[in-house]
């Protein structure tokens, strides 16, 4: 009975070792979600010679350099400034003030443009990962985009390694080391090096190394994700005086020509004040609100049910 036992013990032991992670379309991580990640100052300390089955990355001596945090959320197109401009989009990332476009189905998650100061749309999209993403995995993508200087070129990668990372954001127990290499045209890309969270397809820890003459390495780790987020936030970037004391100026330095909604609501959940029809540039006239702490909700005109909300002191 206990050789039983112990037989079964040890099988059990292995199947949990050598389970090897993947990722699907179902894991990706939800409308809503927010990541914070931190560039890295001592690059040369991430190792990717370690690959293989079941392995163990320790980066918790990372150290944090003085360039500024990324923050990035992902959210529905629709509720974006410039999803109309990407009618095969379902899933947008949102780095900072760069909006990233994407096709996400069962079978493949692929980019079909970006919106920085302008719309780039790729002709064909760029495969960025094929499901399920396994230990072993490749695929090699040609794509092209018209806004290119280099009008394409490919996206190929390979699953080198699964296990456990540790980074001084955390530690992951299921992760895929993915390398890729991308070319734009004959500009060749050094090659990338992604650490996938299993459980929800985002990155937890990015390298790109240097060739000490062209090209200076960088990486990034994750420091904070946060899941707990309302789907219906309006995915807009809000400049705003804080605290206010006679006119409450409002910003939306990457909004389009759309028109916009406003809304001042008290701590007591009263709306005091509220307009129609702003454009990207709003300035209320705030000055016969008493002294206190409000809210300003936005949305969009041709999307009503999607709101931005920001705190303000009123002095």
């Amino acid at each position: 009975m206990k050789k039983l036992l112990l037989s079964s013990f040890l099988c059990a032991l292995c199947t949990f070792a050598f389970a090897q992670p993947q990722i699907t379309s179902s894991k990706m991580l939800p409308f809503g979600a927010k990541m914070r990640y931190k560039y890295v100052q001592n690059t040369y300390d991430i190792d990717t010679t370690i690959q293989g089955a079941n392995v163990t990355w320790n980066f918790s001596n990372l150290i944090n350099s003085s360039d500024p945090e990324i923050n990035m959320q992902i959210a529905d197109p629709a509720k974006t400034p410039y999803g109309s401009s990407f009618p095969d989009a379902n899933y947008v990332r949102i780095e900072d003030n760069n909006y990233r476009y994407f096709n996400l189905s069962s079978s493949k998650f692929q980019r079909v443009g970006s919106y920085t100061t302008k719309a780039s749309k790729f002709s064909d999209p760029q495969v960025e990962m094929v499901y399920p993403l396994t230990y072993g995995s490749t695929n090699n993508d040609t794509w092209n985009n018209s806004n290119s200087s280099f009008d394409g070129g490919t996206y190929d990668y390979k699953c080198i390694g699964y296990g456990k990372l540790t980074t001084p954001g955390g530690t992951f127990n299921n992760v895929l080391l993915v390398r890729i290499i991308v070319t734009e045209g004959e500009l060749y890309e050094l090659p990338f090096y992604a650490w996938y969270n299993a459980d929800n397809g985002a990155p937890v820890l990015e390298y790109t190394p240097g060739d000490g003459f062209f090209f200076d390495a960088y990486s990034t780790y994750q420091a904070n994700l946060n899941t707990s987020i309302d789907k219906n936030e309006l995915a807009l970037d809000v400049i705003f005086n804080n605290p206010v004391q006679n006119m409450l100026n409002i910003s939306l330095p990457y909004a389009n020509s759309d028109l916009y909604n406003y809304t001042i609501i008290n701590m007591l959940g009263q709306t005091v004040l509220a307009g129609t029809g702003m454009n990207a540039l709003m300035n209320i006239d705030v000055n016969a609100l008493p002294a206190g702490t409000y809210f300003l909700s936005l949305n969009n005109t041709k999307n009503t049910s999607a709101t931005k909300r920001v705190k303000f002191v009123k002095q």
